[in-house]
């Protein structure tokens, strides 16, 4: 086994068997591989494939069309994002036409979910004591998501070499995160391939990675009756709290280190190398472009 797979063990051991999230997941590592290997049709239908299981998968169209104006490949892109639409449709409008009612009800319930314990809503409203209209927490998820896409396209159009994919793709996922109504445990794992590909400090990783697991405990004690509780839902608050700036300090690295000049950013990368003693900053051979 290769020693950059020992990060992603504390929260895929914890998680990777709670929900169906390690399909997703799946497919968006094949789609990077496939990307990294010029396979762009295998690509968009991965992707494709991966949108059927979760949203966060289309994230990697607005990665790699990032990459693709950056380096005047717009063609390249294109046939990503077609693959990908023709994927989706051939699964998703059979059943749209023939169940409607079930095909919708997963983005009618999000739509008027509340926000999730482990949101940052949840915390202002712990906090504060102000509890939004649904309504207003998923308008404003939509508008926080464009300002996430527009942050990330102006750090990749200033970088002053070609970002790389799962870094971008990183910093999408994380902000989706971070400024969505939904926030399961088990998501985090969406993190963890984009993390240790885009990160190359072990330790720094495994600290955040052994925390979000850890974050399951006090999470499913909110669920206890009020006299079987033995820990206080205010600690649960706090330990999310800690987790939001954790990874929001990620992206804040990830960031700094997207926007060093070539020369700095070649010193960086070469000592993350020999932190982490592997041969190389990306740590996998997903997209070396």
């Amino acid at each position: 086994m290769d020693r950059r797979t020992h990060r992603d063990l504390p929260l895929a051991l914890v998680h990777i068997f709670t929900a169906y999230e390690v399909l997703p997941v799946m497919f968006t590592a094949l789609a990077m591989y496939a990307w990294s290997k010029d396979r762009r049709t295998a690509a968009g239908v991965l992707i494709g494939l991966g949108a059927g299981t979760a949203f966060y998968p289309l994230l990697l169209l607005v990665a790699i069309g990032l990459v693709c104006v950056r380096e005047r490949r717009v063609r390249d892109s294109l046939v990503v994002d077609g693959a990908a639409v023709a994927t989706w449709a051939v699964i998703n409008v059979p059943l749209a036409v023939l169940y409607p009612s079930g095909w919708s009800a997963v983005f009618t319930a999000w739509r008027d979910s509340a926000p999730g314990a482990d949101t940052v809503y949840r915390l202002i409203s712990q906090m504060f004591g102000w509890e939004p209209p649904v309504v207003l927490v998923t308008a404003l998820v939509f508008v926080l998501m464009i300002a996430v896409v527009a942050g990330v396209t102006y750090a990749a159009m200033r970088a002053p070499r070609e970002p790389r994919v799962v870094v971008l793709m990183f910093l999408l996922v994380a902000g989706y995160l971070l400024i969505g109504k939904d926030w399961r445990p088990e998501t985090s794992l969406w993190l963890v391939p984009l993390a240790v590909l885009a990160i190359g400090h072990s330790r720094i990783l495994l600290t955040w990675m052994t925390f979000d697991a850890l974050l399951w405990v006090p999470r499913m004690a909110l669920f206890l009756d009020a006299d079987r509780k033995w820990l206080p839902a205010e600690f649960f608050y706090i330990c999310s709290a800690v987790r939001w700036l954790m990874v929001a300090g990620l992206c804040a690295y990830v960031v700094w280190e997207l926007l060093q000049p070539v020369s700095a950013a070649a010193g960086l990368r070469a000592a993350s190398a020999r932190a982490s003693r592997v041969n190389g900053p990306d740590g996998a051979p997903v997209d070396a472009r």
